[in-house]
């Protein structure tokens, strides 16, 4: 072996060490993760291991932008565990960007990179997940999925935990959030919505600390390629009063992107929401998406309407496409011999609403994920069980026309 590869080698493995040494010096929990404000807006988070908190900082650099800094703003989420944030602004709707995690002794992480939402991004390709229910190694399993299928954002649809009681933390962490960390790597944006369960227990306000945002708003909006997303926070039905303070002012919200050049340009919209609108118990559509989004979301003004609607809470896997008096799904969890389906299927709705599940109740495919892939003329839907099968497939055109790519049956309730 000659010096000049021994040579490389030891750089090669002496830089590795470098950054390791750097990473272990934050003591970080896991990787940090990524997720998208607006268009304009990424925010960078991890978790520290130590006695108080020190200064830290996320070190950035983009094409538009040169190298800069921003100070981490920390918060205490256990004896001896602090959570490091910070939003890095202005960002060029679809550049490229890279960061790294710089502590003040001068350690630092390694790089990672990542390309903000934009226009330009026609063709691409997300990957949601619902009701995990703390059963990481499953979401970690369809995450891994959905890389290889090329996602290029991660959604988690709520119920990620079970309840918040005393250890709080742990609840968070080892419920889902170190192997969202350790699939996501730092450079897959992910996006966290909250479902019912993740308001149960006494400890739930800890969610602000792990997700902070600007006047702790849990929904939001992106324009990525020609599709709108609608990301809302449907609440808890079992708290009707949080519901009441929740809705009054996402409504207005809503309201306001619905009208938005973004929103009327875009040729796809789509709204990701735990509660679907339909096709669940009606006390608790009554309770939350009824509340939520009436008369909102059921125009057809072709500026305006609704394509596809992204949800989760049934434990069941169901379609139901627009303007449909039917269900469509292609799991024995449902047959005509199944009485009363809860829920009205899609017959006054602009939108076709897919619901997946990722806890098995018995009947429908174990532990199923969405891949929504974007292009100019058309949504193409995938929803697949832990084994990678298709349960279903098929596509939407920009005037609302579903077309099935797999055969799947039809129900009536």
């Amino acid at each position: 072996m000659s010096f000049r590869l021994i040579r490389n080698i030891l750089s090669i493995c002496l830089s590795g060490a470098a950054a390791t040494l750097g990473a272990a010096g934050l003591k970080m929990e896991c990787e940090p993760y990524l997720r998208y404000i607006n268009n304009q807006t990424a925010a960078v988070t991890f978790i520290m291991a130590a006695e108080k908190p020190t200064e830290c900082y996320v070190e950035f650099s983009s094409p538009q932008r040169p190298q800069s800094r921003i100070k981490m703003q920390s918060q205490s989420v256990a004896p001896g565990k602090w959570v490091y944030n910070a939003e890095i602004k202005d960002l060029a709707a679809g550049s490229n960007c890279t960061y790294a995690l710089v502590a003040a002794n001068g350690d630092r992480s390694g790089e990672y990179k990542f390309s903000m939402p934009g226009r330009d991004q026609i063709e691409h390709t997300i990957l949601l997940i619902s009701d995990v229910h703390e059963r990481s190694k499953v979401m970690g399993q369809m995450i891994r999925s959905g890389r290889k299928a090329g996602a290029s954002l991660c959604v988690l649809l709520g119920d990620q935990v079970g309840r918040f009681e005393d250890d709080s933390y742990n609840t968070m962490m080892n419920g889902f959030l170190s192997e969202l960390c350790k699939q996501a790597q730092g450079t897959l944006p992910v996006t966290v919505l909250r479902g019912n369960h993740d308001y149960y227990g006494k400890n739930h306000p800890i969610w602000h600390k792990f997700f902070p945002c600007e006047n702790d708003r849990t929904y939001f909006s992106l324009r990525k390629g020609n599709v709108f997303y609608i990301f809302l926070d449907s609440g808890n039905a079992y708290q009707p009063e949080m519901c009441r303070r929740l809705f009054a002012h996402q409504r207005k919200w809503l309201e306001a992107e619905l009208q938005s050049e973004a929103c009327r340009t875009a040729t796809f919209r789509v709204v990701v929401v735990h509660y679907p609108s339909h096709a669940i118990a009606e006390s608790v559509a009554k309770v939350t998406p009824g509340p939520l989004l009436k008369g909102l979301l059921t125009g057809t003004d072709p500026d305006k309407r609704i394509h596809l609607m992204l949800s989760g809470h049934r434990h069941r896997y169901i379609r139901t496409d627009a303007f449909s008096n039917k269900f469509k799904v292609n799991s024995s969890g449902f047959s005509n011999k199944t009485p009363g389906l809860p829920g009205v299927p899609g017959k006054n709705y602009p939108y076709t609403l897919v619901i997946a599940d990722s806890f098995n109740h018995g009947g429908s495919a174990d532990f199923n994920y969405f891949l929504v892939n974007a292009s100019a003329d058309r949504l193409h839907v995938q929803s697949l069980d832990e084994k990678n099968r298709k349960i279903d497939e098929f596509t939407i055109a920009p005037d609302g026309k579903v077309t099935d790519m797999i055969l799947v049956k039809e129900f009536t309730n």
